[in-house]
């Protein structure tokens, strides 16, 4: 499931025409070793357990700042998904090291799927990776 859904983000994330401020180059980092400092990092998290450890879990031995975001993905149909956001539900403690936390909408059958959820998930991290972009 997982490379299943980093494959429909980085096309999400590529097809993106950034407001022609830049074009974007997707780089999966399976070995935290491999992560280039100094741009934005976007880390995937899948919701399975428990929301602080599954966190805990993604961000493990990683160097998370303010242009890290992490997405929390919800293997969950619409009618299922959480209606509070990740964010407040976690505490100050667990999101401080990041730089937002971002709820993404994921189905194995459908992907990353048409939704609330992802509308706004898509349009924070666009906003996200500008704001952290640097030339």
């Amino acid at each position: 499931m997982t490379d299943y859904a980093l494959q429909e983000l980085e096309k999400k994330l590529t097809d993106h025409p950034f407001h022609g401020v830049m074009k974007l180059s997707v780089t999966i980092c399976k070995d935290i070793s491999n992560i280039q400092p100094g741009i934005p990092l976007i880390v995937i998290c899948l919701s399975s357990s428990r929301l602080s450890v599954d966190l805990r879990n993604a961000i493990f031995g990683v160097r998370t700042g303010s242009s890290t975001a992490v997405l929390i993905f919800h293997h969950l149909k619409e009618h299922a998904l959480p209606t509070e956001p990740s964010h407040t539900i976690l505490t100050k403690d667990e999101v401080s090291n990041v730089g937002t936390i971002i709820d993404v909408a994921f189905f194995e059958t459908m992907g990353i799927y048409k939704c609330d959820m992802n509308i706004k998930a898509f349009s924070t991290l666009i906003t996200f990776i500008l704001d952290n972009y640097k030339e």
